[in-house]
């Protein structure tokens, strides 16, 4: 996995897919990725490439705790910017 100093080989930089104004007061979200390498890695980028997000820091895979199971989880901290998370409250509410 890579987080805000390091992309995937042939990737755009991270911090040029960022959108400013991240709510950096608040927590970042904790996300837990599970699934076999390369899925994890597309879920990675897709959340680098989704307008409103920024990507923290990020775990090396893990495999997991049961020894049948191939899959392996991955752990990123995940920050909403301000507009996204109150277009998201908004449509929320009843």
């Amino acid at each position: 996995m890579y987080c805000d100093e390091h992309t995937a080989a042939g990737s755009a930089p991270a911090a040029t897919l960022m959108v400013a104004g991240a709510v950096e007061d608040s927590p970042p979200a904790e996300v837990r990725i599970t699934g076999s390498p390369a899925q994890c890695e597309a879920i990675r980028e897709a959340l680098v490439v989704g307008l409103g997000l920024r990507i923290g820091a990020c775990s090396e895979p893990q495999p997991r705790r049961d020894p049948h199971d191939n899959r392996v989880a991955v752990y990123a901290k995940v920050t909403v910017d301000a507009p996204t998370l109150a277009l998201i409250e908004r449509d929320m509410k009843p």
